[in-house]
């Protein structure tokens, strides 16, 4: 990242390269829910407003998303991931859906 006058007046922070995206969607996924093995649409970037979420790759790994934090899901062929609701809340996802 590199300092930037991003949004004068403002004053200059931390900006990344751009990358262009194709489609944004808000997910609200309901308490309970448990997707087994599945591929991402498309690359994307999630990032968790409300709830929790819990992600397990094919080779063992495993991410929590909680509200603020959020990751890039790439694998939009094979196996993919399975994914669950582990909170009390339905969780509420932004989807960033990047170019090809």
């Amino acid at each position: 990242m590199e300092i930037l006058d991003f949004s004068p007046p403002a004053p200059p922070f931390h900006v990344s390269s751009r990358a262009l995206a194709s489609a944004y969607v808000f997910l609200r996924i309901p308490v309970g829910f448990w997707g087994d093995w599945h591929v991402s649409p498309q690359r994307q970037w999630i990032f968790c407003l409300q709830g929790e979420m819990e992600y397990e790759a094919g080779d063992g790994t495993r991410c929590v998303l909680s509200p603020g934090s959020y990751m890039l899901t790439e694998d939009t062929t094979g196996q993919g991931h399975r994914s669950r609701v582990t909170s009390e809340l339905d969780a509420l996802l932004l989807a960033v859906q990047l170019e090809p």
